[in-house]
């Protein structure tokens, strides 16, 4: 399982990193942010999940979680980078890597069987 998990914090990493390039980060701008994004927002999650209770609370702490760690992510590339990043590449790394983990956690988790390599 601990496998699985950093192929989809790598795969998550990946997608934030390609989107905030594609709207126009720099390289390293790009590589800061969505590489503190993803790591706050792990961490956030990982702490609030034993208190969550029903689907509303659910949804306010993953958009607290969120603004959270996208703007952790935005101050760290300031810090590293001695440039801000935009807003535009921010929203489109954090968005888009998060939707990228919904789609990625059934292919990396489920059991694929193996074709048979007889003729």
């Amino acid at each position: 399982m601990a496998t699985n998990a950093g192929l989809i914090g790598v795969f998550e990493n990946g997608v934030g990193y390609v989107a905030a390039k594609t709207y126009g980060a720099s390289w390293n701008q790009a590589f800061v942010f969505s590489t503190v994004n993803m790591i706050v927002s792990r961490i956030l999650r990982r702490l609030i999940s034993t208190y969550l209770r029903d689907t509303r609370q659910y949804a306010l702490a993953d958009i607290s979680i969120q603004a959270a760690s996208g703007l952790t992510g935005v101050l760290m590339t300031c810090l590293f980078c001695k440039k801000m990043i935009y807003w535009k590449p921010a929203l489109a790394a954090s968005v888009i890597s998060d939707a990228a983990v919904i789609y990625a956690i059934p292919l990396f988790t489920k059991p694929m069987p193996l074709s048979s390599f007889s003729v």
